[in-house]
């Protein structure tokens, strides 16, 4: 961003450079510290009105360029009371004693001393010692204004303005620095925790952090995310926070963002074998190991069903290596036995459905649990089991505790359902976003290894909810759990 100011800049200065007339240097110009630059104005009458340079409401480096070159344009087409009139503005947004030195040279040009008077107080509010503001304010106190406006002109003006410029540029942009600009991109809305909990955690705290943001969702389409990334970059996004769709496809876009310098933040899901920046996620082994855990606690014997989630996804894949971790030795035994497993793309409800009908029939509905992927593919499960007449009495899970699910574990349908804080994941992304943004430590110390490098890892905090939290959870979590029987 801050390269195509300081292009607009060089440029600006090459035209004005044809313009700029010749000076005498001034007797008092060493009374001045950094002058702004002087620029030849077409007319000199006098205008009644003073009209205001319009601003936009964003007040950064690339704003204040733009009214501070919009105001010298004027200036130089004739239109001084535009051109007095926004920098008389700027001086007064910003408190730049320059700026209303600038503004009292360009009321000169103009021929209305009354401005020059208005422009020159500023000038010496904000620059108090400036012994050049007090004799001109000193000379404005005069009765011949007029004629004292050529001596004016002459005195204010001095050459090496252009040289100036350039080393004024640093301290305007740290005076107006550029806001971030960060793009999220989600799998899609399918699942509610995109729209409900992570997306408007992400854009409070973004805007609390200051920065500009945009939201998208990809509609599970790999096809849609690659273009949304395409055109987030062509927007000049600082940073880019995204949930794969297919995490195991999703190198080429890192691979793109990259290129354009723009760092990745991994969300929910993780690239492997890409240059991410961070990885904000719950850990899924874990999670997975609470969950089935919870199932041979209460069914130590028995058939097993595990319906995942989507194989594109390393979520599942871990779900999957937690769930195996924790059922082996009961495997080993004999005591436990998995009669049916399998990945359902995009987190199906009917893919679920249609997994547990053919594994009840096969197996007489001999099952005592349903290892499920999450809420929505667990939705298909218990519809399974419903049309059996099996449902409450075969041990079933979730994960997320959408509002849905919460109502199936108080009907005693759903046993529990593994919730991850959506809203601390958003929170976290958004923060360390402008920590990669400014070029900050991001201070994590969990590392993922995705065999490229040791990515820094913000691990989300995640619990089983059951009937027997619920209403405490309620209590804690409102934007989240209901309360209720």
């Amino acid at each position: 961003m801050k390269c195509l100011i300081l292009i607009a800049i060089i440029a600006a200065l090459v035209f004005s450079s044809a313009l700029q007339p010749a000076t005498a240097q001034s007797p008092l110009s060493e009374g001045v510290k950094t002058p702004l630059p002087v620029r030849a104005a077409k007319s000199s009458q006098a205008q009644s009105t003073v009209r205001r340079a319009p601003r936009a409401s964003q007040d950064n480096g690339e704003q204040f360029l733009y009214e501070y070159f919009l105001s010298e344009i004027a200036g130089q087409r004739g239109d001084s009371a535009l051109a007095f009139g926004g920098m008389l503005d700027l001086a007064g947004k910003t408190r730049d004693p320059r700026l209303a030195r600038r503004a009292t040279e360009l009321a000169f040009q103009s021929g209305n001393m009354e401005l020059a008077r208005e422009a020159t107080g500023l000038w010496l509010q904000l620059e108090p010692d400036s012994q050049v503001a007090k004799q001109v304010l000193s000379r404005l106190a005069g009765t011949d204004l007029e004629s004292s406006k050529g001596a004016f002109v002459r005195w204010l003006a001095e050459p090496g303005k252009v040289a100036a410029l350039f080393m004024q540029i640093p301290s305007v942009l740290a005076r107006f620095p550029d806001k971030i600009k960060v793009g999220l991109i989600l799998p899609s809305y399918d699942q509610l925790r995109w729209q409900n909990g992570d997306q408007p955690c992400f854009e409070k705290e973004a805007a609390k952090l200051g920065m500009e943001f945009s939201t998208v969702a990809s509609q599970m389409s790999e096809t849609v995310q690659a273009s949304q990334v395409e055109n987030m970059l062509t927007q000049g996004v600082d940073v880019l926070v995204i949930r794969p769709v297919n995490a195991a496809a999703s190198q080429a876009l890192v691979r793109k963002a990259n290129k354009a310098n723009v760092p990745v933040v991994a969300y929910d899901s993780l690239p492997m074998n890409a240059d991410v920046a961070a990885f904000v996620a719950r850990d899924a082994v874990a999670m997975s190991l609470e969950i089935a855990e919870a199932a041979v606690k209460a069914h130590p014997k028995g058939n097993y069903i595990l319906a995942l989630g989507d194989e594109g996804t390393n979520v599942a894949q871990e779900e999957r290596a937690g769930y195996y971790k924790v059922l082996k030795p009961y495997l080993d035994r004999g005591d436990i036995k998995i009669v049916s497993e399998q990945y359902n793309k995009n987190w199906s409800t009917e893919s679920g459905r249609a997994q547990v009908e053919n594994a009840l029939t096969k197996n007489n509905n001999d099952v005592v649990a349903v290892l499920a992927g999450n809420d929505g593919v667990a939705y298909g499960v218990i519809q399974a089991l419903q049309g059996q007449g099996l449902a409450g009495k075969v041990w079933v899970n979730g994960v997320d505790a959408e509002p849905r699910a919460q109502e199936l574990i108080k009907q005693g349908q759903l046993t529990i359902s593994n919730f991850t804080d959506y809203c601390q994941s958003g929170q976290q992304a958004a923060i360390i976003a402008q920590k990669l943004g400014k070029g900050e430590p991001l201070g994590l110390t969990t590392t993922f290894n995705n065999g490229m490098k040791e990515v820094p890892w913000f691990q989300v905090d995640h619990f089983n909810a059951s009937k027997d939290n619920l209403d405490e959870l309620a209590k804690r979590l409102p934007w989240w759990f209901k309360k209720g029987s």
